[in-house]
């Protein structure tokens, strides 16, 4: 009697595999829905692993096909090369990371487990990332020449982006609870822009309020204060924050840069080598789109 109802739950169990739906066979490797699925689950950590690889913003469904199609074709190529990515070479990798960072290899796991990647899948992740380093430094990268003209217009980019050292001259007005529960942070905005040009024109409640000048140095406040006033313009007045128990609305007087903080500097090595590894990624999807014919490609999504 088991053994027949083991025969009856066996091709359940098989028509249960079934229903997995495949999304792509490359080659003989075949893709399911469920790994794209995972795939996307932890797209964040993988950027964070292999940004060569997995690219932010590129985390549909059809884009992780791509991404699939590309490392299986980079890996292909290498073994025609003969540089086959032995898993002693991985483990060396994982363990020169770890000891770098300091840290044990239960902490290391459990971190990624935090990220939703698995033993497993950090190593796949470490060996992929190696074989495109190998790829790029074999096939490509010999043949990117990078122009002076490009880093340095690179270089004005990030300049422009860095956040600069700032004074700002604020006048600051508070207000109690007993306030708050009076007026609403909309009501108290309109009062203060009516009191910048009519003084008189203070409700009976607010007589006597003033406001406070003062230069205020971004390397000096806190995030919260800093995250404010670089929002808020000159001759305008900050959004409405309580701070402790009290709210506080700025005016900005005026915004300066700060002499006695120097910029940071930037490297224009690393410079050089971002827009390298940009290029880089540019080359990789042609050369890949150029030299797939020969690999068989079949996706159902």
């Amino acid at each position: 009697m088991k053994t027949f109802t083991l025969i009856l739950i066996l091709p359940i169990l098989a028509s249960a595999a079934l229903l997995d739906k495949i999304a792509a066979v490359i080659d003989k490797k075949t893709v399911t829905l469920t790994e794209i699925n995972r795939i996307q689950k932890n797209y964040n950590a993988r950027t964070m692993i292999a940004p060569l690889i997995y690219k932010k913003g590129k985390n549909n469904k059809e884009d992780i096909v791509k991404t699939l199609i590309q490392t299986h074709i980079v890996r292909k190529k290498l073994k025609e090369l003969g540089m086959v990515i032995e898993d002693s070479l991985v483990n060396q990798r994982i363990e020169d990371i770890r000891k770098s960072q300091g840290v044990t290899n239960q902490f290391l796991y459990n971190y990624l487990a935090k990220q939703g990647i698995d033993e497993k899948e950090y190593f796949t992740l470490m060996k992929e990332m190696i074989e495109i380093s190998y790829f790029n430094q074999k096939i490509i990268a010999p043949n990117i020449s990078i122009k002076d003209s490009e880093v340095d217009e690179k270089y004005s980019e990030i300049k422009g982006k860095m956040p600069r050292h700032m004074i700002y001259n604020v006048t600051t007005y508070t207000f109690p609870p007993a306030v708050q529960q009076k007026y609403s942070n909309t009501q108290l905005l309109k009062i203060l822009k009516d009191f910048r040009n009519n003084p008189s024109s203070l409700p009976a409640e607010l007589q006597g309020l003033e406001g406070t000048d003062l230069p205020l140095r971004s390397a000096d406040i806190n995030r919260d204060v800093y995250s404010l006033l670089s929002r808020t313009r000159a001759k305008r007045f900050s959004r409405p924050k309580v701070f402790g128990q009290n709210l506080n609305i700025f005016y900005m007087r005026s915004k300066e840069v700060d002499p006695k903080m120097k910029a940071p500097k930037i490297d224009k090595n690393l410079v050089k080598q971002e827009v390298a590894m940009s290029k880089s990624t540019q080359e990789i999807s042609k050369w890949i789109d150029a030299n797939k014919d020969d690999t068989y490609i079949k996706t159902f999504l």
